[in-house]
């Protein structure tokens, strides 16, 4: 027997009785259908997508993770005077966190009453700068990678 009559002989085992197309059990095919229409060659175009977004009711949302309180306006003009004596005192000692949890608000509106004093600044910025320089190459990458991808958000 030839090369050639062994290679039909193979294609001919192969083909004979068999379904070439595999059929998969997919969940493309069991979802529902939201509209169709008819193309100018005849053939209909299945969406299974709906045109306008499906708004989920608040009943049908998972529970919050944490309770959502409500805003509180309880500072007078006297505890803005505080809170900025305080800082301008001693910033290292009264924190943002540290004077929001005193005066029961968040640390952005302490940061807004009292911002951080240039001193305490550029004692941060030394600091961070002091950690930067104790950092290895790979670990300085990584930092500047992070900070890339976080710029990207």
């Amino acid at each position: 027997m030839s090369i050639i009559t062994g290679i039909t002989h193979q294609l001919k085992r192969v083909h004979v009785g068999v379904d070439l197309t595999r059929r998969f059990a997919s969940s493309v095919s069991t979802a529902p259908v939201y509209w169709e229409s008819k193309l100018d060659d005849g053939s209909i175009f299945v969406s299974r997508v709906p045109k306008q977004a499906v708004v989920p009711k608040p009943e049908d949302l998972p529970p919050t993770l944490k309770p959502v309180q409500p805003k509180k306006y309880h500072l007078t003009d006297e505890d803005k005077r505080q809170i900025q004596e305080l800082r301008n005192q001693n910033p290292s000692h009264w924190t943002r966190k540290r004077l929001a949890e005193k005066f029961d608000c968040s640390p952005l509106y302490i940061s807004l009453i009292a911002p951080c004093p240039p001193e305490r600044k550029a004692l941060l910025e030394a600091e961070k700068e002091k950690k930067w320089s104790r950092m290895g190459y790979k670990r300085q990458q990584i930092t500047i990678n992070r900070q890339r991808r976080r710029e990207l958000w």
